[in-house]
């Protein structure tokens, strides 16, 4: 089952759950129909959404994870193969020709390669500043560690005609692969989009089936002592039919007879 559905049937199943458990203890203070169905529905909004806020921090922490091991290739080759990557990369949508350590990119922006493990120092940024060769609109560095600490403010002292840019790492990774220009081998760490029929696939695959007869059960059981309970069969019966479909793998059977 891939992530996207996979999460998807969670925040459905976890809206379920903790919509029974709120109806279960709100009606046990009332039995006031609205009141219940009111503090239900507000106690599965706000923990499905906590929930989810919780993970999509954690997936934010692998999603750099993955910038950082794109880039990281850079680390071992040598300067030469930093500078054909972003060459090659601009070339295939703008103007770009070589001008000593720098790309000129449509003869208005210096473009410097800075593909290095350790953020961009103030020092460093002169030494770039002092080589360039001419006067061009836009100065764009392009690195895997971004600014410095101090770097902004040590900026704000000098008084330049030029418009100054730093990519942070995740800014030169969505550059890249924009522009097709990753490294060969980051290729096997691109998420495959996912069409309709395989997203049907995943939700009603054989591992599915136990998280949907948990849910089922736990609807339709607790549909008993609820003054709602038709709202919970229906629920609940849904969850079960998507139970049977999913430990029956019918997708895979009318695979097979097609």
């Amino acid at each position: 089952m891939n992530t996207r559905t996979s999460t998807t049937i969670d925040k459905f199943l976890l809206f379920c759950v903790s919509g029974v458990l709120a109806i279960a203890i709100a009606g046990y203070f009332s039995r006031d129909t609205w009141l219940i169905a009111l503090v239900s529905i507000t106690s599965a909004f706000s923990i499905t959404a906590l929930v989810s806020f919780y993970k999509e921090k954690k997936n934010t922490k692998i999603k750099n994870k993955k910038v950082d091991l794109a880039l990281m290739q850079f680390y071992f080759k040598d300067k030469q193969f930093a500078y054909d990557t972003i060459f090659n990369a601009l070339s295939t949508r703008y103007k770009c020709r070589n001008d000593v350590e720098f790309i000129i990119v449509n003869e208005t922006i210096a473009v410097y390669p800075y593909l290095v493990p350790k953020t961009l120092s103030f020092e460093k940024f002169c030494e770039i500043l002092g080589n360039l060769p001419n006067d061009y609109k836009r100065l764009v560095i392009v690195t895997t560690k971004g600014k410095g600490s101090s770097f902004s403010k040590e900026m704000a002292l000098l008084d330049l005609s030029i418009d100054v840019k730093v990519l942070s790492s995740e800014k030169t990774y969505n550059l890249l692969k924009q522009l097709d220009g990753l490294p060969k081998n980051e290729h096997n760490l691109k998420p495959n989009r996912r069409t309709a029929r395989e997203f049907l696939v995943a939700a009603l695959s054989p591992k599915a089936a136990r998280r949907y007869l948990f849910t089922a059960l736990l609807l339709i059981g607790s549909s008993f002592f609820m003054p709602i309970s038709i709202y919970f069969m229906i629920v609940g019966g849904l969850c079960l039919l998507l139970a049977v479909l999913s430990k029956l793998n019918i997708i895979e059977r009318i695979k097979q007879k097609n």
